[in-house]
């Protein structure tokens, strides 16, 4: 092997493992950020700026609903689509949405099930944190419940721990 291509041969690793340590890092992000709304929830403070409780008329509807905010940006958020989509099926008379605050990738706005739409200043009204967000939303628009997603194979387990959680 000549010393150029061992040279090519290792950037290339250095680069894989770079990947995997930058992945492995937003993966723990996610988890902390989850952990932290969790801790505070259990103290009694509100996850974020006031996002529970209000009232929202643009989000009001038929039904009460399950708002995935997705963010065209970011990985996770193709990730996480794909499994929101078979949900419906789980929630009979919930209404599921999508929400961004820029253009929807031609993907996310295909499922026939799912409303789609981009708002930029609804998003920047919810003042989340964090993409991609459930939100769990009454029929006359307010805010019941709303978290981070960590993982789109725990999708199914977020929502039926937001929908306990509007409950309570």
């Amino acid at each position: 092997m000549s010393v150029l291509a061992a040279m090519v041969t290792l950037a290339w690793g250095c680069l894989a493992v770079l990947t995997l340590a930058m992945a492995g890092m937003l993966r723990q992000l996610r988890e902390l950020q989850t952990e932290v709304v969790a801790l505070r929830a259990d103290q009694g403070m509100k996850p974020w700026r006031a996002t529970v409780g209000r009232r929202m008329p643009q989000l009001a509807g038929t039904g009460p609903a399950v708002l995935l905010v997705l963010d065209p940006g970011c990985g996770l958020c193709d990730e996480v689509h794909q499994p929101f989509t078979r949900l419906p099926v789980e929630y009979p008379g919930i209404r599921f949405e999508v929400l961004s605050p820029r253009a929807l990738r031609r993907h996310w706005t295909e499922a026939a099930n799912i409303r789609s739409r981009v708002d930029a200043a609804l998003v920047a009204e919810l003042d989340l944190p964090w993409a991609p967000a459930l939100l769990h939303v009454a029929d006359d628009g307010t805010v019941l419940a709303t978290q981070p997603v960590a993982a789109a194979q725990q999708i199914s387990q977020h929502v039926a721990g937001l929908m306990n959680t509007a409950m309570v």
